[in-house]
C-alpha cells in the first residue's frame, strides 16, 4: 500500500521495481532493494530541504482529528495491532460519553456540600 507520502518521495519506475524485487534472484533483490531505498532517501531528503512548504500539503489532512488519524495507521497494521488500536478507540468513545454525562458544576458543588 502507498501511501500519500510514498507517493511524493517514490516515482513509478521506483514503484515498479518494488513490485519485481520479490520475484528476483537473492543477489538482484538485494541489489536493488539498495538502490529503491537510496534513492527515496534522496528523495525525502531533497523534498525537506526545499524552503516550500507547500510541497508536504499533498500528504496533509486536517488536523485535530485523531479518529482520523488511528483509522489511517490501522490500515497498515496487523490484526493484533488493530485490535489494539480498536480497544483504545472504545476508551475514547467511553470517556467522551462519560464528559457528556459528567454533572453540571451546580450539583458538584451540592454533591460536596452534602458529603
Amino acid at each position: 500500500m502507498s501511501t500519500p507520502f510514498d507517493q511524493l518521495i517514490s516515482n513509478h519506475e521506483q514503484q515498479i521495481i518494488k513490485a519485481a524485487i520479490p520475484y528476483l534472484p537473492t543477489n538482484q533483490k538485494k541489489m536493488l532493494s539498495i538502490y529503491v531505498k537510496t534513492r527515496e532517501l534522496m528523495s525525502t531528503i531533497q523534498l525537506m530541504s526545499s524552503s516550500d512548504e507547500t510541497i508536504l500539503s499533498a500528504c496533509s489532512t486536517d488536523e485535530g482529528d485523531h479518529k482520523d488519524l488511528i483509522h489511517a495507521i490501522r490500515e497498515v497494521c496487523s490484526p493484533k495491532e488493530c485490535e489494539f488500536l480498536d480497544n483504545f478507540l472504545q476508551i475514547q468513545q467511553v470517556l467522551a460519553i462519560y464528559k457528556e454525562l459528567e454533572l453540571p458544576k451546580e450539583l458538584k458543588d451540592l454533591k460536596e456540600i452534602i458529603e
